[in-house]
């Protein structure tokens, strides 16, 4: 899918497509339609023998070779959410390993890593406040600085100053009357057992 989305302003590739839908085959659904298809036959399966076992009876020589057909049927749906879960986190890693400047996060992106969110929170450190870009992963909290060129930041790329993994990493809340004074509606504590913060 996101292969054809990046044809979309291929004038060709678009030409091809229109014409391939006005094909009687192609019952006039666009290319999109047709591939998602596949990914929603399994799903429809389930709801069918679900179906069809809650109007078989227990007694009935069909009912487990149903039970059977239908637990099967899940067990592939959840290898097709999970190697899909695994394709979207690649697609993830991947991107992320284009944003740092530093071949160590190359690294830090190995399986069976996984990838959670990323997000810019302000640091308050002791002179002044500075706002990071925090990345967690399954595994490890990585907290990154934007590269400056001619003061000017340059567009999502970072370098790697510091990573927890978090099995030695504590997060605590900050009380309202004490984020108060940083003038933040809301602020918590991240502590590394093993390193300065």
């Amino acid at each position: 899918m996101e292969t054809l989305a990046s044809t979309d302003s291929n004038g060709s590739v678009t030409a091809f497509l229109d014409k391939c839908r006005e094909n009687p085959l192609s019952n006039t659904q666009p290319v999109r339609s047709l591939l998602i298809m596949p990914c929603q036959r399994i799903p429809r399966y389930i709801l069918l023998l679900q179906d069809l076992l809650k109007n078989t009876p227990s007694h009935h020589p069909d009912f487990e070779d149903l039970q059977k057909a239908l637990d099967e049927t899940k067990e592939v749906a959840n290898a097709i959410n999970q190697a899909i879960c695994e394709y979207q986190n690649h697609v993830e890693m991947s991107r992320l390993r284009n944003q740092f400047l530093s071949e160590e996060f190359s690294l830090i992106l190995q399986p069976p890593r996984i990838f959670v969110k990323q997000g810019p929170l302000l640091k308050i450190c002791r002179k002044k406040r500075k706002t990071r870009m925090f990345f967690l992963f399954s595994d490890l909290l990585v907290y990154a600085t934007t590269v400056m060129a001619y003061r000017v930041p340059a567009e999502d790329m970072y370098l790697l100053p510091r990573q927890f993994p978090l099995e030695t990493v504590s997060v605590t809340g900050i009380p309202d009357n004490e984020s108060k004074k940083f003038n933040l509606p809301l602020a918590f504590k991240v502590i590394p057992s093993l390193l300065s913060f």
